[in-house]
């Protein structure tokens, strides 16, 4: 795992993930899906009526969805909580591996997002898979000469 992650190489997974989201206040189910800045708002519902604007709590919940995304780098189906809005940070950031690796941890701001990230980092700094990905690059290059 990268050395800028790990501080030292005797940490594991979990425990740099937990140094990283330290401070984070957000409710758990946040950290374990990509909300992206999304969360509960909590306010009042406001009575039409002049004479007795009474006021009741209520709660804006995100527009969570579970989607599954094919993850190239891991190699897997990732199955994860993620918002209409951060559908569209995925999108943006051109997919999944994109968005995860890509994105600064204070803006993803999710536990399960942090352990993805260290999961692919670890992935591509492995030499089976540089020298896999350096194979199929060549690959292809070869084929468009011969078109």
């Amino acid at each position: 795992i990268n050395a800028e992650y790990m501080g030292t190489s005797k940490m594991s997974v979990s425990q740099v993930v937990r140094q990283i989201c330290r401070g984070w206040s957000e409710p758990g189910r946040v950290q374990r899906g990509l909300y992206a800045g999304r969360g509960i708002v909590s306010g009042h519902n406001v009575g039409d009526d002049k004479l007795s604007p009474r006021k009741t709590n209520r709660r804006w919940l995100p527009n969570v969805q579970i989607k599954k995304f094919y993850s190239e780098v891991l190699g897997e189906i990732v199955k994860i909580n993620v918002t209409t809005g951060a559908l569209r940070c995925i999108d943006k950031a051109g997919g999944f591996d994109n968005y995860i690796m890509n994105t600064k941890p204070e803006k993803l701001n999710s536990e399960r997002g942090e352990v993805l990230r260290l999961r692919m980092l670890e992935k591509l700094s492995n030499d089976d898979f540089a020298a896999a990905a350096v194979d199929t690059s060549a690959a292809s290059a070869d084929t468009s000469k011969t078109a």
